[in-house]
């Protein structure tokens, strides 16, 4: 949050133009104060934070992996209004009709992020794709023992989800390097959550990836 208030962009480079703060970055600022004390006490929290991880990153659970990597995503993707505006140009949304979206309250919805790792990802597997989830305390998995799961594995922990959420409506934001197959499976094969949910997805063509 310090770097937020005199204006700078963390990670990438140094730049002079305000940060254009989200209401996340709102929401830190003001539970974090804005004291030197209280931020030189968040600081050493952070590096003791730090330190720990570094001296048990080889027994770290996948779950504190994920809630590191969301730290580093949000810093490193901190984005800028032409950064968002060229994404609103990929980004397709089903369903599509704008009187059933409108329908939906804003302070009634549950957004979800789904990645579903597929293509290349998974030519490693010689058993097909696992039909059981993996525990959130399992070891964390790197490139040569990544595990990719049937797509019935996370429309259950959806509907799960879903379950959780006690009436509040899903916005799935899914990522994936097999979109419009996933996508019709999907809608064939989970038909319920399918149209249960609204579906968020960045379009690129294949093509742009043939080297």
């Amino acid at each position: 949050s310090s770097f937020l208030r005199i204006g700078r962009n963390c990670v990438i480079k140094e730049s002079k133009k305000p940060e254009e703060k989200g209401s996340i970055e709102e929401e830190a600022l003001k539970r974090h104060g804005n004291s030197t004390e209280e931020m030189n006490n968040l600081k050493t929290q952070y590096q003791s934070e730090l330190q720990k991880f570094r001296k048990n990153r080889f027994d770290t659970s996948a779950y504190d992996y994920l809630l590191l990597f969301s730290h580093f995503s949000k810093i490193g993707f901190n984005l800028r209004s032409h950064i968002l505006d060229a994404y609103k140009q990929k980004v397709k949304t089903i369903p599509t009709d704008l009187t059933e979206q409108e329908n939906i309250r804003k302070d009634n919805i549950l957004r979800v992020a789904l990645h579903i790792r597929r293509g290349d990802s998974c030519g490693h597997s010689l058993h097909g794709y696992e039909r059981k989830p993996s525990p959130l305390d399992s070891i964390a998995q790197v490139s040569s023992v990544r595990m990719c799961y049937d797509t019935s594995v996370y429309m259950e922990a959806l509907s799960r989800i879903q379950m959780l959420a006690k009436g509040r409506h899903l916005v799935v934001y899914v990522a994936t390097d097999h979109l419009l197959d996933l996508m019709r499976e999907i809608a064939k094969s989970h038909s319920k959550i399918y149209h249960q949910c609204t579906w968020k997805y960045v379009y690129h063509s294949r093509s742009l990836f043939n080297y």
